[in-house]
């Protein structure tokens, strides 16, 4: 993240921004009802959160509010970017949550997702949704 801020994720369901030179907590972003458990910053330079709540929560760190909320089938324990500036977040079950976004409209709505099932062959597409 830029400035010098950085972010952590919490049991509380809190994820907590960081002013890593003052070495203190300056903000945080409330959405997560459960352990927050990954973060990752996107291409826009917006943050995303995953959580044992179930929620992909997609955060305008700059003004502070959350822009953006996929709800999953399961537990979502962690999360990268895709090479594509996509989104993809480990499941509970097995699966991974692929979210793609439309960053030349700038935006951080989501403009679909692809559940996949990993095994020991290689991901699986297991249901899209647009």
């Amino acid at each position: 993240m830029s400035g010098g801020t950085l972010a952590s994720g919490h049991s509380d369901g809190v994820v907590r921004l960081w002013d890593w030179r003052r070495r203190e907590a300056v903000d945080e972003l409330r959405g997560h009802t459960k352990v927050v458990c990954g973060l990752t910053q996107l291409r826009d330079r917006r943050l995303a959160s995953v959580s044992w709540d179930k929620t992909v929560r997609v955060w305008d760190v700059a003004a502070r509010p959350c822009v953006g909320v996929v709800t999953a089938s399961t537990e979502l324990y962690c999360c990268c970017v895709t090479a594509d500036g996509g989104l993809a977040a480990g499941c509970g079950d097995g699966s991974v949550l692929v979210l793609g976004f439309p960053w030349a409209r700038r935006s951080a709505a989501v403009v679909g997702w692809v559940a996949a099932w990993a095994d020991e062959r290689g991901l699986k597409p297991r249901a899209h949704v647009c």
